[in-house]
Protein backbone atom coordinates (compact mmCIF):
# COMPACT_ATOMS: atom_id res chain seq x y z
CA UNK A 1 0.00 0.00 0.00
CA UNK A 2 1.06 3.34 -0.86
CA UNK A 3 0.50 6.47 1.46
CA UNK A 4 -0.06 10.25 0.84
CA UNK A 5 -0.09 13.41 2.63
CA UNK A 6 -3.18 15.25 2.80
CA UNK A 7 -4.72 18.37 4.01
CA UNK A 8 -7.98 18.41 4.29
CA UNK A 9 -8.72 21.88 5.25
CA UNK A 10 -6.36 23.44 2.50
CA UNK A 11 -7.67 19.85 0.25
CA UNK A 12 -4.00 19.84 -0.85
CA UNK A 13 -1.84 16.78 -1.31
CA UNK A 14 2.32 17.20 -0.67
CA UNK A 15 4.09 16.65 -3.31
CA UNK A 16 7.86 16.79 -4.58
CA UNK A 17 9.24 18.65 -7.30
CA UNK A 18 10.80 15.64 -9.95
CA UNK A 19 14.84 15.18 -9.85
CA UNK A 20 14.78 16.79 -6.55
CA UNK A 21 14.65 15.74 -2.78
CA UNK A 22 14.19 18.75 -0.87
CA UNK A 23 11.48 20.57 -3.37
CA UNK A 24 8.65 20.06 -2.08
CA UNK A 25 4.83 21.74 -2.96
CA UNK A 26 1.40 21.45 -2.43
CA UNK A 27 -0.88 20.74 -5.29
CA UNK A 28 -4.83 19.83 -5.88
CA UNK A 29 -3.91 16.99 -8.07
CA UNK A 30 -3.83 13.61 -6.61
CA UNK A 31 -1.55 12.26 -8.86
CA UNK A 32 0.98 14.25 -8.23
CA UNK A 33 1.11 13.57 -4.72
CA UNK A 34 4.19 12.04 -3.11
CA UNK A 35 4.12 8.28 -2.33
CA UNK A 36 5.60 6.84 0.62
CA UNK A 37 5.86 3.70 1.00
CA UNK A 38 4.80 1.14 3.82
CA UNK A 39 8.81 1.24 5.06
CA UNK A 40 8.13 4.67 4.97
CA UNK A 41 4.99 5.35 7.05
CA UNK A 42 7.49 6.41 9.74
CA UNK A 43 8.48 9.16 7.74
CA UNK A 44 5.02 10.38 5.86
CA UNK A 45 4.16 10.80 9.68
CA UNK A 46 7.29 12.61 10.31
CA UNK A 47 6.50 14.81 7.29
CA UNK A 48 3.02 15.86 8.26
CA UNK A 49 4.49 16.90 11.66
CA UNK A 50 7.72 18.75 9.97
CA UNK A 51 4.46 20.35 7.60
CA UNK A 52 2.38 21.44 10.60
CA UNK A 53 5.22 22.97 12.56
CA UNK A 54 6.69 25.11 9.75
CA UNK A 55 2.90 26.35 9.01
CA UNK A 56 2.10 24.43 5.93
CA UNK A 57 -0.76 22.75 6.88
CA UNK A 58 -2.16 20.24 9.30
CA UNK A 59 -1.79 17.09 7.21
CA UNK A 60 -2.86 13.22 7.24
CA UNK A 61 -1.68 10.35 6.05
CA UNK A 62 -3.90 8.47 3.88
CA UNK A 63 -3.69 4.52 2.67
CA UNK A 64 -3.94 4.98 -1.29
CA UNK A 65 -7.36 5.33 -2.51
CA UNK A 66 -7.63 5.09 -6.08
Amino acid sequence: MEYVLFDLKQNKFFAQIEDSKEGFYLTCEYEFAYRFSEEEIELAWHMAYKCAWLGLGKFYVLGDFE
